[in-house]
């Protein structure tokens, strides 16, 4: 509805939204980043790594000045991973030789070794949220944003419950040198909605269609999958409704 966004949780659930309160002050080792973190600009904060410990962690305070209580809350975050992973990865490969190429067949085939190789992402974590109780002074855990990669920027929202008027301070803590922020903002939610699935109606390659790629889609024994200099046009067919849609594209890199 009118001044209102859906916004897609860590758990794959959706949300209308209300207007977004930006943070008036943002704590961090450096000082007060509340000025990157206030819009959807590209500027985003980050650390460097501990040169010490790969598995430090550091925290930022953020405040949002809340005019009326919310009796349900969330905090919606802009983010992406640095490249500390991807030096991680290929360090890994490194460390394996000449015989990387028969450690990846394995990778493939055996589900308990790809645990093992799975292991520094588990330990680095993603960002925990934790929402300051101003009875108490306690801060509470209220969920943890993950995504893997730095090339796109995830836009989610995680639910906090209810808020009281007045300052409300939420911790963000992370893996030092891990993540870029782009935005933190608290917003009002409306209520979870479930969304209709679309599939594509058309695929085009220069113009022409291509029937047998969107048979590929279709297939639960294919996929369409792209090399570089690809250019897919996908066509979708909505129905003719009076609101607005809000629109997300599910889809799976390699």
């Amino acid at each position: 509805e009118a001044g209102q966004r859906v916004y897609q949780t860590p758990d794959n659930r959706y949300f209308r939204c209300g207007t977004e309160i930006r943070p008036i002050a943002a704590a961090a080792d450096e000082g007060d980043v509340s000025g990157l973190l206030s819009g959807s600009d590209r500027l985003e904060r980050f650390s460097l790594a501990d040169p010490k410990n790969l598995n430090s962690r550091e925290e930022i305070i953020l405040s949002f000045p809340v005019t009326e209580a919310m009796a349900d809350a969330g905090l919606i975050l802009h983010f992406r991973q640095t490249l500390m992973t991807t030096y991680l990865f290929y360090n890994a490969m490194g460390y394996m030789g000449d015989e990387v190429g028969d450690l990846f067949a394995r990778l493939e085939t055996e589900p308990e070794l790809r645990k093992k190789f799975d292991a520094t992402t588990r330990l680095m974590g993603g960002i925990d949220v934790m929402v300051k109780d101003p009875q108490t002074g306690r801060w509470i855990g209220k969920g943890t944003f993950f995504e893997t990669g730095p090339i796109a920027i995830n836009r989610q929202m995680l639910p906090i419950g209810s808020t009281e008027s007045g300052t409300v301070q939420v911790k963000l803590i992370l893996n030092r040198g891990l993540w870029r922020l782009d935005q933190a903002t608290l917003v009002p939610l409306f209520g979870e909605v479930i969304p209709q699935e679309f599939r594509p109606t058309e695929v085009q390659v220069d113009g022409v269609s291509k029937p047998e790629l969107l048979a590929q889609l279709f297939s639960p024994d294919q996929h369409l999958s792209s090399m570089p200099g690809d250019r897919f046009r996908f066509e979708f067919q909505l129905p003719e409704i009076e609101k607005q849609w809000e629109l997300f594209l599910y889809s799976k890199g390699y």
